[in-house]
């Protein structure tokens, strides 16, 4: 059908464009990780973020061509890229409330500073998670392709998409909502942060909506 080849070239495009400036981001990042405002905000875990994204991207590429390896190829590239991305800002948001004091959010409190290294187990932990719970979802075979066929006339379209289980699809939602709560609570108790660590108002931004779209998705996927 032309007008769908037209519409997925042109997702295409867009998907395309979007990894590329996330690759610039990587070296933009990198170039300027000696200035003040970049080292604040911890420049690794800005590269972990963006490195996430740009695997979720990918995987939506993938998914574009559905067949049993490339359903499954996505879902393990959306899935670690957003525990990478989103468990970055979840830890870096933890620190940063750590930091400050709850009164004020403008005074470095006295105690033991989370070190990258710290966070760094803690993320480990967190895509391992998802990584165990996407070993038994593909061997299990809840991931995989689905056939569907519209209502067009005078002749139906047969199309097929990359689906998971309702039961799969709950735990990563159950997932996702176990990082995007908590950082929304963080990002909401740091919004009056008004130091170099004022990036929390971007986050929180970032993190409402990831939630809206989350819940949503999800109940679209029931209908």
């Amino acid at each position: 059908h032309k007008g769908s080849v037209v519409l997925v070239a042109i997702l295409h495009m867009l998907n395309g464009i979007a990894m590329v400036g996330i690759a610039l981001l990587v070296v933009f990042v990198l170039r300027k990780r000696e200035e003040s405002a970049i080292r604040s905000a911890s420049w690794q875990f800005l590269v972990v973020i963006v490195c996430g994204a740009l695997l979720a991207y990918t995987g939506l590429f993938v998914s574009s061509v559905p067949n049993s390896y490339t359903c499954v190829i996505s879902v393990w590239l959306v899935e670690i890229g957003f525990s990478l991305s989103y468990g970055s800002i979840l830890l870096k948001s933890w620190r940063i409330e750590q930091i400050f004091s709850n009164k004020t959010m403008s005074k470095p409190r006295k105690r033991k500073r989370l070190k990258n290294q710290d966070l760094a187990i803690y993320l480990i932990i967190l895509v391992a998670l998802f990584v165990l719970f996407l070993i038994f979802a593909t061997v299990s075979s809840s991931i995989g392709e689905r056939d569907g066929e519209t209502n067009a006339k005078p002749k139906a379209l047969v199309y097929s998409v990359c689906v998971r289980e309702n039961v799969f699809a709950s735990v990563f939602l159950a997932l996702h909502l176990f990082i995007l709560l908590p950082s929304t609570y963080l990002c909401f108790k740091l919004r009056r942060v008004l130091t170099d660590y004022a990036e929390s108002r971007e986050i929180s931004v970032i993190v409402y909506f990831t939630v809206l779209i989350e819940v949503i998705a999800f109940v679209a996927g029931l209908i």
